[in-house]
Order: C-alpha cells, then structure tokens, then sequence
C-alpha cells in the first residue's frame, strides 16, 4: 500500500546530516529520492539517526539548503526524513530543482 503523499524526483548529490546537539562531525549521506515534504537518503554506515538531524545539501547548482527535519522511517541503510520549517526561500529553490514537478511547494 502507498503511504506517500505527494511525489518524489530521483535524485543524486551528497547530503550533509548533524546531529542535534552534538560536537561530532556531520555524516556524510546520499539523496536518494525528494518530495516536498521530504527526503530519502542513503548512508553508508548502518547507524542510529536521532529523530531531530539538521540537514545540509546543495542541489546542484543552487545556493545550500539547511533545514531541520524528522526521522519517519529506516529501512537498512535508507531514512526517509521529513522537512521541518523549510523556509520560502528554500522551498522555491527545491521546487525549481523539480523543474515545476514539485508543484506543492510554495
């Protein structure tokens, strides 16, 4: 059964994720698949992402997008995450990365 609520765009660019409140260098992750509510991503390492990671990427060639967002679900090396207050700005951005497609966005 489909739990998505809007569509996704494959993409490919490294995505930068720290961790809440912690000195640690960010990990290093994969995108995957993007909507306008969210993003898959993909690490290399099989490890625990808090529910809280700011995440921090740069669609290709526009300016560097980091937001807040919220650990939906994992499956192995695979987080779905969903945005939180993604700023207009960004939003535009993303939505001009989609070539419209993400037509939700605002």
């Amino acid at each position: 059964m489909e739990r998505r609520q809007s569509p996704r765009i494959k993409i490919e660019f490294p995505i930068k994720i720290k961790l809440t409140g912690s000195s640690l260098p960010a990990l290093r992750a994969q995108g995957v698949d993007l909507s306008e509510q969210g993003i898959r991503v993909a690490l290399e390492d099989n490890i625990s992402l808090p529910q809280d990671p700011i995440l921090e990427f740069v669609p290709l060639s526009l300016p560097k997008i980091r937001t807040h967002a919220q650990l939906i679900w994992r499956q192995g090396h695979n987080y779905g995450l969903r945005f939180k207050n993604l700023g207009a700005e960004d939003s535009l951005r993303l939505k001009k990365l989609s070539g419209g497609y993400l037509s939700g966005l605002r």
